[in-house]
């Protein structure tokens, strides 16, 4: 086997340029690092697996301690490095983010390269990312929020002086999203209307829904220029976390449909009592705290998501969740405790407008 040709049918030719044998020269790796354009090189065993990681500080450290320069790897490679399972990928960026390192080594189950996650690979990721559409629910008749619904559409009930809408389409632009698909039905003309007026028409398309579909249903509607991949949201939801973990979280785990979960706990300020199915008590917990993951609203869907909704039919997403599940297809939960305003209950809407200092 010739060492210095490092070749596994998992690893890519692109990650072959960061991979090293164990028993290569300090020479021939001073060479790869500089051919790669990279500092840092991955040493893999004879069973291509991650054993070590060498960077160009590395070497200079070798050569200053004037080392023989035909060395093998092995001596000096660190072997205390950071690597990822493939279905952690998602936590690369907050590793390399708090700066201890530069590169995390992504790998498979039986730890053989599979990528490499890198700062500028970050960069590159999140401008992709954010050509990514926005699809916006906007067609129920938010009957929680009666009656100020009855007189004005959901999607431009007032958060100060903005609406609800318009409130979701600037966070997910602040976050560089461009494209908003939004699907309208009830007082739908009002609310093309209103975008019209106010010159809001910048990146945003209107999908006409002429009957209630449901949360789900409506989605059958968008053209094929939306793509492969897109961003769901209900239009009076607003979850301010980094959509492109979401984003990361549905790749890495290459699922169906990935749920932006929300983590909340509850304290039950009384004692609770265990019962068993004649009533009888088998445990009292005094005043317990309870965690559980509630959904968002907020949704990563891939394209072929369609197939599963059937068409002209009121389906909810509840319903389209449970098809996939029922057909084998996986359905990923990205859970984050970041803030979570649920602006179409009423009570939250008044807890809304008075942190905003707007009364109602």
């Amino acid at each position: 086997m010739n060492n210095r040709s490092v070749q596994n049918e998992h690893i890519s030719s692109d990650m072959d340029k960061y991979c090293i044998s164990e028993t290569d020269s300090m020479l021939f790796a001073l060479a790869k690092l500089n051919k790669a354009g990279s500092r840092v090189l991955l040493v893999v065993n004879d069973h291509k697996k991650l054993v070590g990681i060498i960077t160009d500080g590395d070497i200079r450290r070798e050569l200053l301690r004037k080392r023989d320069i035909e060395i093998k790897v092995s001596e000096f490679m660190n072997t205390r490095f950071t690597a990822l399972h493939v279905s952690q990928r998602h936590r690369a960026e907050e590793i390399i983010m708090k700066g201890k390192f530069q590169e995390v080594p992504i790998l498979d189950d039986a730890g053989v390269v599979l990528d490499l996650v890198t700062l500028a690979s970050l960069h590159r990721e999140a401008k992709h990312a954010k050509a990514l559409p926005v699809v916006i629910m906007a067609g129920g008749k938010g009957s929680r929020l009666t009656p100020l619904t009855s007189v004005i559409p959901k999607p431009l009930v007032p958060v100060g002086e903005s609406t609800m809408i318009e409130l979701i389409i600037t966070y997910f632009r602040s976050q560089g999203f461009k494209d908003f698909y939004i699907i309208v039905n009830y007082m739908k003309e009002l609310i093309k209307s209103y975008f019209y007026e106010n010159s809001l028409m910048d990146g945003i398309s209107f999908v006409d829904e002429d009957e209630f579909m449901g949360t789900a249903g409506g989605l059958r509607l968008l053209p094929e220029s939306v793509g492969e991949r897109f961003l769901l949201t209900n239009c009076d939801v607003l979850v301010k976390t980094d959509m492109n973990k979401l984003i990361q979280a549905h790749a890495a785990e290459d699922a169906e449909l990935t749920i932006l979960g929300i983590n909340r706990v509850m304290d039950i300020p009384y004692g609770v009592i265990g019962l068993d199915a004649e009533s009888n008590v088998i445990s009292v917990e005094e005043k317990p705290t309870y965690s559980y993951v509630v959904i968002s609203g907020v949704y990563m869907l891939s394209g072929s998501i369609l197939e599963h909704i059937p068409a002209n039919q009121d389906f909810g997403m509840d319903k389209l969740i449970a098809a996939l599940l029922e057909k084998g297809k996986k359905v990923h939960c990205h859970v984050t405790s970041d803030e979570w305003l649920d602006m179409g209950q009423f009570k939250e809407y008044r807890k809304l407008l008075q942190h905003l200092g707007v009364f109602l």
